[in-house]
């Protein structure tokens, strides 16, 4: 997905965010917005931009329709639809650190080093995120509820998601590579 398209479904989310009255969300969008922005900026992002960018529009989508809906399910449906939630917020926040360390930072982390800074980055954030809400809510800062630490479960859970994922990705193409070049020989 080239950035103009991102870009635009971007600024329809920001809008739906202002209809649907959760001011909240405009945190998420501009750290977002700003992230995939300054990736565009580098010319290593290139080849990673389609499916990278579609996935970080799907997961603003997805949260602004969770947080602005104006129905509930019922009571389990709920409980998972905040648990996929917190999977894909594991997901995109991992894969946007992998993307930092390879188009940006070190060129020449392991694939390993780079899967395992993500996931602890990535829980640090969810722990920030975790406090960040409570300062949001006016809770007390120190004070973890029951469904702050489920979903820091979910973090840990959806990190381990992400390793698996890149992890079967990243040999699916490599084994793709080989396949081709065993045809070119």
């Amino acid at each position: 997905m080239k950035y103009a398209l991102f870009a635009v479904g971007m600024a329809a989310v920001l809008c739906w965010i202002i209809i649907g009255n959760y001011p909240a969300l405009i945190y998420y969008w501009c750290v977002l917005m700003a992230s995939v922005s300054f990736l565009h900026t580098r010319k290593k992002y290139q080849a990673y931009r389609n499916l990278s960018n579609l996935i970080f529009l799907g997961y603003i989508c997805f949260i602004t329709w969770v947080r602005t809906r104006p129905y509930k399910f019922p009571g389990e449906a709920e409980f998972w639809i905040n648990n996929t939630e917190h999977l894909f917020f594991a997901l995109v926040v991992c894969l946007l650190v992998v993307l930092y360390i390879t188009v940006v930072f070190s060129k020449k982390a392991s694939f390993g080093k780079k899967l395992l800074y993500s996931v602890c980055i990535f829980n640090f954030i969810g722990l920030f995120n975790e406090y960040f809400q409570n300062v949001i809510n006016h809770r007390a800062l120190t004070v973890l509820t029951h469904d702050a630490q489920k979903d820091l479960l979910m973090n840990v859970a959806g990190s381990l998601l992400f390793v698996i994922v890149a992890s079967l990705y990243r040999f699916s193409r490599q084994r793709a590579a080989r396949k081709k070049n065993s045809q070119i020989v």
